[in-house]
């Protein structure tokens, strides 16, 4: 197998998305003089662009952030959670790509939710329609949830971790009320999937696509080099997990994932 071709095979499984145009360039002159490839940092979405002419209030754009030495793309969704039909998935039998979840979901926008085995049995309570899935986890985390409709993100040592018509139980708490909730990590590096949301009440689907980044570096990002102004802000699932679908008039973009069972997604209520 020849260098180019095993370097995409390779750059897929790490970087959980193909030799596509609308993820990563990769120039391979490097490789002539053993050196890394480099990645060539383009984006479509530079600045914030409506993803759907019938919803003025859900936007996506792509960062990209120097740290150090690194560089990481992020790209987010930001919507409003009154104007869409918010809601969470499982399907610990039949577990799908983001991709193919928002297909089966009509779904404008999907990313995946919460952390699983090898056999896609669900390791953190979720909750979906009042049907509870997964051991709920009695150490500091958080949730991503709904009561009545209405969402909100909170941490596990907030009085109001009751009952939920849906519900995210996941760990860290990247951002907890605006400021930088994780110190210090494992100093492991992956891709990462986050929910938050900001003091204005817009929320974000936020996923760091190279995965250069440790979860204190990533908590780090997203208060002081995005311009995101966040409240809080929850870990999801990363690592090859990771992967955001949309699906829109004006914005289509997909990074892929392996496929997983549960996953949070938007229905644009204002398409018949």
């Amino acid at each position: 197998m020849n260098k180019l071709l095993s370097f995409c095979i390779l750059s897929i499984v790490v970087l959980g998305a193909g030799c596509t145009d609308d993820s990563i360039t990769l120039d391979f002159t490097a490789l002539n003089t053993g050196g890394d490839p480099i990645i060539v940092n383009e984006s479509d979405y530079q600045s914030w662009t409506q993803v759907d002419a019938t919803d003025p209030e859900m936007h996506f754009r792509q960062y990209i952030v120097d740290l150090d030495a690194k560089q990481e793309k992020i790209s987010v969704l930001k919507f409003a959670p009154d104007t869409v039909s918010l809601q969470v998935a499982v399907d610990t039998t039949a577990p799908k790509t983001v991709n193919q979840w928002m297909e089966d979901l009509s779904a404008t926008a999907v990313i995946n939710a919460s952390y699983f085995t090898e056999i896609y049995d669900l390791t953190t309570r979720t909750v979906v329609n009042d049907e509870s899935h997964g051991p709920i986890l009695s150490d500091s985390t958080g949730f991503v949830r709904s009561v009545g409709g209405d969402w909100e993100i909170i941490t596990s040592d907030d009085s109001r971790t009751g009952v939920a018509d849906y519900s995210i139980q996941s760990y860290p708490v990247l951002i907890d009320d605006g400021e930088v909730n994780v110190q210090t990590s494992s100093g492991k590096v992956a891709q990462r999937t986050v929910i938050a949301n900001d003091a204005d009440g817009y929320f974000y689907f936020i996923v760091a696509e190279y995965g250069v980044l440790t979860l204190s570096e990533l908590s780090s990002v997203l208060v002081n080099s995005l311009d995101l102004n966040l409240d809080m802000a929850l870990n999801l699932d990363g690592g090859t997990s990771t992967g955001i679908a949309i699906q829109g008039s004006d914005v289509e973009y997909n990074n892929v994932s392996v496929p997983v069972p549960s996953v949070v997604y938007v229905v644009n209520s204002n398409i018949d």
